[in-house]
């Protein structure tokens, strides 16, 4: 049977058509599958002749025997260079010193190789949550979805034991040239898929659901507050291959009436008037949690434009120290008068002592 044949097609096919032919052969008798290592390497050298142009063009000139034995192992019934071994026969007995013939023809294995740990990429998230979340903390539940690729359905490719690539020998009179090439039965992955896989039933992707679930403590900052979730990244592609990790970053958003300063809370400024500032006013002060009624000449006296009044312990909780808090800020904006006084308001004014 000729090569032509051995890949059931003529001699008229095209490159593509006998690169077809031989893929489907090669996956039909791989060993790895069952098939007969004998036909399997048949197929292989037929394919390693057609699918070079050079050598497909050579074989069609000499047909199939004559290429043959020109192809021939040149140590093959006595010495290439005329006559027999001097002391006859093959002068290093059955086979050669190192195993196999140095100037066969064909394709080798490449050696195993230490291959790297590829690791997969990690995935970053925001998670957004209120300050009344960081305030009193939140257990929140992240539902995750999955699609990965099944690694069941893969299995090392002997041809090229999983490297992706092989070493193909051409031979030129008694010299030899080594060609790295991508192998063809794997398509240079390394792995080939099975036909069928108890695993993901043939589909090659599996869906997975998972809940991660993430205790927030209270006092969260407002942003830097990182969870890594092992394993919820990028999957793997390769046997072998660590899975990415999932970083979740709280933040913590903004409030319309609260403005956060580490653990202190800053209100709006409060708007008085000057009387109001000295007589005292009824300001209802935003907490997190609630609001804060007090008079301001009662709790702070005369109040001051622009000064920062404190609250103590009203404001956000300390992470690392449980059970203390900041405190709250307040300022206020006082409206001044524009008439201007007589001289018995001035006296009045004067004889309050007030300065």
């Amino acid at each position: 049977m000729n090569h032509y044949e051995t890949l059931g097609i003529d001699k008229n096919s095209t490159a593509d058509q006998i690169k077809s032919a031989y893929k489907k052969l090669a996956v039909q008798h791989h060993p790895d599958k069952g098939g007969d290592e004998e036909k399997f390497k048949e197929i292989s050298n037929a394919y390693g002749v057609l699918g070079d142009e050079e050598k497909r063009n050579e074989y069609n000139q000499a047909g199939d025997n004559n290429h043959r034995q020109q192809h021939h192992d040149p140590f093959a019934g006595g010495n290439p260079f005329g006559g027999g071994f001097p002391f006859g026969g093959n002068p290093f007995g059955r086979g050669f010193p190192f195993g196999g013939n140095p100037f066969g023809g064909g394709f080798q294995q490449r050696p195993p190789e230490h291959k790297k740990t590829v690791h997969r990429s990690n995935h970053e998230h925001e998670l957004h949550i209120s300050l009344s979340n960081a305030y009193h903390g939140i257990q929140k539940n992240i539902r995750v979805n999955f699609t990965k690729k099944c690694l069941s359905c893969f299995i090392t490719c002997r041809n090229c034991n999983g490297n992706g690539i092989i070493n193909r020998q051409i031979r030129n009179g008694p010299f030899i040239q080594t060609i790295r090439t991508g192998c063809d039965m794997c398509g240079g992955v390394g792995n080939i898929q099975r036909n069928s896989c108890d695993i993901c039933k043939g589909v090659f992707f599996l869906n997975e659901v998972k809940i991660i679930e993430l205790e927030i403590p209270r006092g969260v900052p407002s942003s830097g507050f990182t969870h890594i979730a092992k394993g919820f990244g990028e999957q793997p592609q390769e046997q072998g291959e660590n899975t990415g990790d999932l970083i979740l970053k709280v933040v913590v958003d903004d409030d319309p009436n609260l403005t956060r300063e580490n653990n202190n809370l800053r209100n709006k400024p409060f708007d008085i008037s000057f009387k109001e500032s000295i007589t005292g006013k009824e300001i209802n002060i935003n907490l997190v949690d609630g609001l804060l009624n007090l008079n301001t000449a009662s709790y702070f006296g005369i109040i001051q434009p622009k000064i920062d009044y404190i609250i103590k312990d009203k404001g956000m909780p300390v992470l690392e120290s449980p059970g203390t808090f900041g405190d709250m800020i307040i300022n206020f904006n006082v409206s001044y008068p524009t008439k201007k006084l007589s001289e018995t308001e001035i006296e009045l004014f004067n004889g309050l002592n007030l300065f």
